[in-house]
């Protein structure tokens, strides 16, 4: 999730244009945009300006942040739109906004703000409700659903810090600047943008953070992305029979102490609901098809013994 600062500024920057506006509106010829071109040529700059211009006289403020989090803004004028973010259009330089200057300051402001609440909102947690007591019970679920709704229950633990993120780009918004969410995002370069959950029986989820901002109510939205289900040895929770018979080969002895690699009831209903009621044929003799063979299904129990819960599965 790291931008790379040199190559890619040009599409960063109307990849993050998208994230600005509601697709179903465009913004009014009185919105500013202020976008980010981090690192790029004057050349490039003034390329990332021509593709977002939509209609004469506008204003695009290309924002360029340094590697210390200073900002230059170059101020283009839109002389003439070509079709919208298509070539064609033709921009002027007005002028040149130093790093000393109002609304790069402005900038260098924001950044820092919402670095801070970013920082805080990314990294490892543990998860403290008990609707889901492990992995095993959320890798049921689809990936996009759980994913939005981690997110929702990420957001309102953090809602003070994306009230943080939202005043900022409220401020712009209300001087009538549409502000790109990467023209602050680059100051989360140097950090993975993730976020790791922990549930009660060391099982984890992890995910990427997808950020996006409407223009219509400034409010920047977390999604979670790219979900990774662990059981506590870290190995990934299959979701399929032939997944988890490959698992069931990898982790060796461990099959006869499921216990180990998280809660049992859960890893238990697992492994029911991913086999059943998936059949699988065996060999009733002697491996070269001796025998009277069949059909076998996978039944998994939960035994009791010296105040330990072990989960067992077997074929019958």
């Amino acid at each position: 999730m790291k931008f790379n600062l040199q190559i890619a500024c040009m599409g960063i920057a109307m990849l993050m244009l998208c994230s600005v506006f509601n697709a179903s509106a465009r913004p009014s010829m009185e919105v500013d945009l202020i976008l980010p071109c981090h690192g790029c040529s004057d050349s490039q700059k003034r390329q990332v300006a021509a593709n977002a211009a939509y209609t004469w006289g506008q204003k695009i403020y290309i924002a360029d942040r340094s590697r210390s989090g200073r900002y230059t803004v170059q101020e283009y004028h839109v002389a003439m739109a070509g079709p919208a973010m298509a070539s064609g259009s033709s921009v002027t330089l007005r002028r040149t906004h130093s790093a000393s200057s109002p609304l790069s300051s402005e900038l260098k402001t924001t950044d820092i703000k919402t670095t801070i609440a970013m920082d805080k909102v990314t990294g490892s947690f543990q998860y403290q409700e008990a609707d889901f007591k492990s992995a095993f019970d959320a890798v049921r679920m689809s990936d996009s659903v759980f994913g939005d709704w981690l997110a929702d229950y990420h957001a309102q633990n953090f809602a003070d810090e994306f009230s943080v993120i939202d005043s900022e780009f409220a401020k712009f918004a209300a001087k009538g600047f549409g502000l790109s969410l990467g023209v602050i995002s680059v100051g989360l370069s140097d950090k993975e943008m993730t976020v790791v959950y922990t549930f009660a029986d060391g099982t984890k989820v992890e995910a990427d953070v997808d950020l996006s901002m409407m223009y219509a109510d400034s409010k920047v939205r977390m999604r979670f992305k790219n979900l990774k289900f662990k059981d506590k040895k870290g190995m990934s929770i299959p979701k399929t029979k032939f997944g988890l018979e490959r698992y069931f080969g990898r982790i060796g002895t461990d099959i006869d102490r499921l216990e180990e690699r998280g809660e049992p009831e859960s890893i238990s209903d697992h492994l029911r609901e991913v086999f059943s009621p998936n059949y699988s044929e065996y060999d009733g003799g002697d491996g070269n098809g001796g025998g009277a063979g069949g059909l076998g299904k996978l039944a998994c129990v939960i035994s009791e013994a010296h105040k330990v819960k072990v989960v067992t599965c077997y074929w019958y």
